[in-house]
């Protein structure tokens, strides 16, 4: 897949997603809190897009990594896709670890048939909207802070299917 741009999230449009690996953030450290009632996301560092590749065959993929930047000043900010050479792999959380590598069997694989963008401008992309399979997948900059109030933007990626926290099928 050819990126035009780190924001040229309309490349996505038409490619085919295989497979979905994230790097997931727990909400809170002390204890390590997944889920909490009054989070409406599930919170990720980086979420890795597996697509076939068009050009070679289906055993062939292409990976890109969909990635959130705070606001640091540089007039740059929010979500961006990276080409990735090196993508994640599954590990389990260490014990009392905030951090997880898993597979994201609850987000639609398929053929992306829809890509909207909010955005405040170019470079200042807050919500990434996919459509597979008649589901609506967001990805929103933002984080979700120890008291469980939600920031935007920021730099960690929340994401819902359909509009709410997708069930957990770590």
């Amino acid at each position: 897949m050819l990126l035009a741009s780190l924001t040229d999230f309309a490349a996505l449009k038409g490619h085919r997603v295989v497979r979905w690996l994230g790097s997931e953030e727990a909400l809170a450290e002390n204890p390590v809190v997944w889920r909490h009632d009054s989070v409406p996301y599930t919170q990720f560092g980086r979420i890795d897009i597996h697509l076939e590749n068009d050009l070679e065959s289906d055993l062939e993929r292409d990976t890109v990594a969909l990635l959130s930047q705070m606001d640091d000043g540089s007039d740059f900010f929010g979500l961006y896709l990276q080409r990735l050479e090196d993508p994640l792999s599954p590990q389990d959380a260490e014990e009392d670890g905030i951090f997880r590598t898993r597979e994201l069997h609850e987000l639609s694989v398929g053929l992306i048939e829809r890509v909207e963008v909010r955005a405040e401008s170019e470079l200042k992309n807050l919500e990434l909207f996919l459509w597979i399979g008649g589901v609506q997948l967001s990805f929103l900059a933002g984080e979700v802070w120890e008291d469980f109030r939600i920031r935007v933007p920021d730099e960690s990626i929340l994401v819902q299917v359909d509009g709410k926290r997708p069930p957990d099928r770590s």
